[in-house]
């Protein structure tokens, strides 16, 4: 038996649960990782919402100030 394991899970301090959550809302890693920082805390909260920007790159709110 394989155990699927997404993206999510590999970022530290985002366990199974968590990362299912997201999925569940969110549908993919890759809308997960469009997603604002409020956003994902609303699901999430703060702190791990926190971890999945850091861990995506950074903060999407600075992006549009970068263009």
């Amino acid at each position: 038996k394989g155990t699927f394991k997404n993206e999510l899970e590999e970022i530290k301090g985002i366990g199974k649960a968590t990362a299912a959550q997201l999925l569940k809302t969110f549908r993919s890693v890759n809308n997960v990782r469009q997603q604002s920082l409020e956003s994902l805390a609303e699901q999430v909260g703060a702190a791990k919402a926190t971890l999945i920007r850091e861990y995506f790159g950074g903060s999407k709110d600075n992006e549009a100030e970068d263009v």
